[in-house]
């Protein structure tokens, strides 16, 4: 696997660090952005099979205070391997770190547009900079929310919108994202056999989340 590849797929995993009632009867509602304050974490159960390496354990993102980059301050989650830094007002990914330095950019910000609605679909343009190699590449990413509805992971269960995201580099994910937490109850991320690197998955589930102050 390259490090290009491997450094995009940390976006396509994630998310992205930058995080209700329902059911078939009821009208989904529509959600704005929802973030939580300093000192917040949130612990997953994580597992990667095929070209993401073979790993099963634990692992937590926290809430650090606010950060600067490029002159303007974005927020800040920090996770094993990189610290994802993140638009104030709409919680787009802008940036990983590694302390400080740089490890990848995106242009514009990796962001879904709100508010988020049952059926919403949207596409965009997208150019990621890796800055070890300066080298930038260029794809294109479709999101889509499939529906609204309740996910059960060992945190407990909760309300959320399934979002499917998939891109011209041959990667989809899904994601349970809820307002309760505010976060991701679950993700999947799934490397099809277009990709470079070859097909595998990432599995998320939350095991708990914890508020800061």
């Amino acid at each position: 696997m390259t490090g290009l590849s491997k450094k995009l797929n940390f976006a396509a995993a994630g998310l992205a660090v930058a995080f209700v009632s329902g059911g078939c009867g009821l009208m989904a509602p529509k959600a704005m952005p929802v973030f939580a304050s300093e000192g917040s974490s949130w612990t997953f159960n994580y597992r990667a099979t095929g070209s993401y390496g073979s790993v099963t354990e634990q692992r937590k993102v926290v809430v650090l205070p606010n950060q600067n980059w490029e002159g303007r301050t974005v927020r800040a989650l920090e996770g094993k391997d990189f610290t994802t830094l993140s638009n104030l007002a709409t919680g787009g990914w802008i940036a990983q770190v590694k302390g400080t330095r740089p490890l990848m950019s995106w242009n514009p910000p990796l962001d879904w547009e709100w508010p988020l609605a049952v059926g919403k679909t949207w596409t965009r343009k997208q150019s990621a900079t890796i800055h070890a190699t300066k080298q930038t590449i260029d794809y294109e990413v479709t999101w889509v929310v499939e529906s609204y509805e309740d996910v059960t992971v060992p945190a407990g269960t909760f309300k959320a919108f399934k979002i499917k995201y998939s891109d011209t580099l041959g990667t989809e994910n899904i994601s349970w994202w809820s307002q309760q937490i505010p976060g991701f109850a679950k993700t999947k991320s799934i490397r099809t056999s277009k990709h470079r690197a070859g097909a595998g998955t990432i599995d998320t589930e939350l095991v708990s989340y914890s508020p800061g102050r």
